[in-house]
């Protein structure tokens, strides 16, 4: 857990808040318009979600620990290989190479890492891994904005890649084991006895899950696949939109900027709260009604910012966007395996993955075409209401498919006949 922890934390050199240091230095560095920038890195995004569900399937095919050390090493390669752009092609690949490796594959291994030793207490374990994604979100802005300034760009990106190579390489390579079961253990820490002990003890809340275990091809067969993953985009992409467009869509409502950039640190502290909060109902409660309430808690947000006018109205926005955000995304992390089992989870994470990134890279462009046609975000935030209520009844209706068209590598002993 400690271990996923950290990658998603050192993940943040990719990510959008460390990137976004970068911007102002690439305009002025390259003669770059903004618009310019945003449309490399916007399509270097989409390019690298597209190419994600490829990253799953080889985490399946040779394992956790080797896929996070592979990953880990091209990642601080990816970084070193930003410090040398020159320009807008050299940028675009730039920009792809970080976001492919960085907010894509570094990421991807500790969401199917952590479920793979946790059941009863999946919920706890990965709001707690969580903590890594906030921790790197409030430091690595700040460190970014130091090195920019002390030693200029290329170091900046140099020096993460050292960071990655002397921090986390030796956690991927030695520290890391694809599951359990390798060391004589269950998940949740239970002596393995003897193989196959899930029948000496109860079973899990969605049955044993290495039989019940879904490959992708037979999960995305079913219906509930499709409907999950039209409920992950949509946080992705508004979440996104309204991060990017925040000092933009609380000006045109009179909030001062100063007071903006205050909303955001309280958005990431209650982030915190809401990860553990839906870490804990979720070791309690169905997963189904975690994730409505979350999108319910989504929508309340997105009508509070449609009537936000003063600084104290938009600090209880920030709020309600923090909580919401931070339980839809572990309780996505817990849902995948609950719904389709453990043996496969990297390839459907992959799959969830792509879909994520080219969310986060439509979002926002929609929220600027809006405001392009209509002179505001009125009108883009009034429709983005229907998609957390309309997300909050698929959770709810949602069921754990049945296994009873499965192909014989999904279980591992030959079709399951209904």
């Amino acid at each position: 857990m400690l271990a996923a922890g950290l990658g998603l934390c050192l993940s943040g050199p990719g990510q959008s808040y460390s990137i976004a240091e970068f911007i102002n230095v690439y305009i002025r560095q390259f003669h770059l318009d903004r618009a310019t920038v945003s449309t490399l890195f916007s399509g270097a995004t989409m390019l690298s979600g597209s190419l994600l569900f490829l990253v799953g399937r080889q985490v399946d095919r040779i394992g956790y620990r080797r896929s996070f050390a592979v990953i880990t090493v091209l990642f601080a390669l990816a970084c070193v290989a930003n410090s040398f752009v020159q320009g807008p092609v050299t940028l675009f690949f730039g920009f792809f190479l970080a976001r492919f490796l960085g907010q894509g594959s570094v990421t991807l291994v500790p969401n199917a890492l952590v479920p793979q030793w946790f059941v009863r207490r999946r919920g706890i374990a990965l709001s707690l891994m969580s903590v890594g994604s906030l921790v790197g979100a409030a430091a690595i802005p700040l460190v970014n904005t130091w090195l920019i300034a002390t030693w200029g760009s290329p170091w900046a990106w140099r020096f993460w890649a050292a960071v990655i190579l002397v921090v986390l390489l030796p956690v991927a390579a030695f520290v890391v084991r694809d599951r359990p079961e390798e060391v004589g253990l269950l998940p949740d820490g239970a002596a393995a006895a003897v193989p196959g002990a899930f029948g000496d003890r109860p079973r899990p809340a969605y049955g044993d899950e290495d039989a019940g275990s879904f490959t992708v091809r037979d999960a995305m067969r079913t219906t509930v696949f499709w409907l999950l993953l039209f409920c992950v985009v949509v946080p992705a992409m508004l979440h996104t939109a309204i991060t990017i467009q925040m000092f933009s869509i609380l000006g045109t409502d009179g909030v001062p900027p100063a007071a903006s950039a205050d909303i955001l640190s309280v958005f990431a502290l209650v982030s915190f709260a809401g990860t553990m909060l839906s870490g804990y109902l979720l070791d309690r409660f169905r997963p189904q009604g975690v994730v409505a309430a979350g999108f319910v808690l989504m929508a309340v947000e997105l009508l509070m910012l449609l009537f936000v006018r003063t600084t104290a109205e938009a600090f209880a926005f920030a709020i309600v966007w923090g909580l919401a955000s931070g339980m839809l995304n572990v309780a996505f992390s817990f849902i995948w395996p609950a719904f389709f089992g453990r043996r496969h989870l990297g390839g459907i994470r992959g799959m969830t993955a792509t879909f994520m990134v080219l969310g986060t890279a439509v979002g926002p462009a929609l929220f600027g075409w809006a405001f392009q046609l209509f002179g505001g975000y009125h009108q883009i935030l009034v429709v983005s209401l229907l998609f957390p209520l309309v997300s909050a009844v698929i959770a709810l209706v949602s069921r754990p498919p049945a296994p009873t068209r499965m192909t014989a590598v999904a279980t591992g002993e030959g079709a399951v006949v209904p």
